[in-house]
């Protein structure tokens, strides 16, 4: 797993992010978009554990404004996208893994 964030980080445009195209490949907006973050723990339903504002940079370009709470359990995470492109498209969901890592102190 290659992204990692520090405990009480506050995640900014490029750390979670989504980029949305079209069948063309063109930049797109969907109709809907939302996300969760949810903890991989021991329990076998992940529970949903950080939430926050969905933030447009550009047009086809998002990413979750989110603060990483300083207590938050060690170890994967994923966040899940929940999008719906258009009217004739179905919501549909997008998830990618990171990992929560103790701040080291000098």
């Amino acid at each position: 797993m290659s992204i990692s964030f520090d405990r009480g980080s506050n995640l900014g445009p490029e750390d979670l992010f989504i980029i949305i195209r079209d069948g063309f490949g063109e930049f797109l907006d969907p109709i809907s978009l939302d996300f969760e973050i949810f903890y991989e723990g021991c329990d076998p339903e992940p529970m949903p554990m950080i939430t926050g504002p969905t933030v447009k940079v550009s047009t086809g370009r998002y990413y979750a404004s989110v603060v990483i709470p300083a207590d938050a359990p060690l170890g994967t995470y994923f966040i899940r996208w929940n999008l719906k492109a258009n009217e004739e498209t179905n919501r549909y969901a997008i998830e990618n893994r990171f990992n929560v890592k103790k701040l080291k102190r000098c």
